[in-house]
Order: structure tokens, then C-alpha cells, then sequence
């Protein structure tokens, strides 16, 4: 059975070891389409197919090991090496009207106090791990499976939301982002399984990736 709280996949990679093709499965938590195209251009020999699954099949993946690696925004249970990419700082998201939005940060109890916008289908793995480890139920008013529409209702005022800050990059207008008090963080980086070695074909896209997400 599959439990919709891990509906947050992120980015799931397949290289083709002879071709150097990438098959890309992914969740719009991490990059964002202007970014996909990007790496798509900077990448030689780079083959896209974006799709939407849930994080159960990444685990399987790199269980069965069809997946070379995997991108997560928060290191995965399992027997898995990690590599870390960038420490990204969460950040709540309001309409540049809202009455807070002048504050030069968001103090992470008053989520208590405000309509919540909810991207990822109804639970944001990212989000809700901040929330609950303060212990905050967040009164969702709208959900969304997708973070521009969730931003898009921010901006026209129906409630809050919280993001870590590269989902949000070119999604901006008409909202503020005010860093958390105190801050939070997620942590992005390469899940392989522990069992493989590296492929040169994949050791040299996280290189890509290393590069790339430290320019973001």
C-alpha cells in the first residue's frame, strides 16, 4: 500500500552508461522548469522524460538498483551512501501584503495562527518536518501538487506557505520570503545504493550537480 505522506519524490536519475542518457523522475519540490532546462542545455548527451511518483518507488529503485542515484531533499532510511549538495534554508512564503510581511523574519509559531497553503498533494515532507518537530498542526486552508500554483494562491492573500528557498526561485512576484526564527534547513544531496560503485558516467553528473547547486 502506498502512504500518500510520502508523496514528495524529488528527482530520480537512470543513466545509460553507454549512451549517457538520463531518464529524470521528479516532483516539483527541487528544481524548477527554468532549472531542469538548464542543466538540460549545460549537460552534453543529457535525455529528459520528467515524470510524478511517490518516494516508496525511488526507494525500490535504488533497492533494485534500476537507479543509478537519487536526489533527495533530506537523507533517505535505507542502506544508502549519501552525498551532500547544498544546506538550503526554509523560508515562509507570504503575499508582499500580508500584515508580517515587513518583519525581517518569521517566527515559526505563528504558522499556529495562519492559513496554510500546503504544496505536494496535501503533505510536504520538507514543510511538515519543520512544523512537527515544533510541534505546530498547520491549518491547511488549500492544497496543491504543485509549488507555482501554491505560490500563485499565496500571492493573491488565501494564506502562508513554507518552502525551502530553491523551489521558489523565479516564483516570487508579489510574495516576501522571510527566513524562519529560529532557522531551519534542508539538506539536498545523492542517495546511491551502499552495495554500488559509482559509474564514471554518474560520478561525472553529480560533479555537474555539485556545481550547479552551489551556483543556485
Amino acid at each position: 500500500m502506498i502512504n500518500h505522506h510520502d508523496v514528495y519524490l524529488i528527482f530520480y536519475v537512470k543513466i545509460n552508461l553507454e549512451g549517457m542518457s538520463v531518464k529524470k523522475e521528479q516532483k516539483n519540490r527541487i528544481w524548477t522548469p527554468e532549472q531542469k532546462a538548464e542543466i538540460a542545455c549545460n549537460h552534453l548527451c543529457l535525455d529528459n522524460a520528467v515524470m510524478e511518483g511517490v518516494h516508496q518507488k525511488l526507494d525500490q529503485l535504488l533497492c533494485e538498483q534500476l537507479a543509478d542515484f537519487c536526489l533527495f531533499s533530506y537523507p533517505p532510511d535505507g542502506e544508502c551512501q549519501w552525498i551532500p549538495l547544498k544546506r538550503d534554508r526554509m523560508v515562509a512564503v507570504l503575499a508582499s501584503g500580508h500584515p508580517m510581511a515587513k518583519l525581517s523574519s518569521f517566527p515559526i509559531a505563528s504558522f499556529r495562527d495562519e492559513p496554510f497553503i500546503m504544496p505536494a498533494d496535501g503533505y510536504d515532507y520538507d514543510s511538515m518536518k519543520v512544523l512537527n518537530r515544533h510541534g505546530i498542526n498547520p491549518s491547511i486552508s488549500y492544497s496543491t501538487g504543485e509549488d507555482h500554483a501554491a505560490i500563485a494562491m499565496i500571492a493573491a492573500g488565501l494564506g502562508i506557505g513554507l518552502f525551502n528557498e530553491l523551489a521558489t526561485s523565479g516564483r516570487t512576484a508579489n510574495t516576501v520570503l522571510l527566513p524562519l526564527d529560529p532557522p531551519e534547513y534542508a539538506e539536498l544531496g545523492v542517495a546511491y545504493p551502499a552495495s554500488r560503485i559509482l559509474s564514471p558516467a554518474a560520478k561525472r553528473f553529480i560533479k555537474y550537480l555539485k556545481v550547479y547547486v552551489s551556483e543556485a
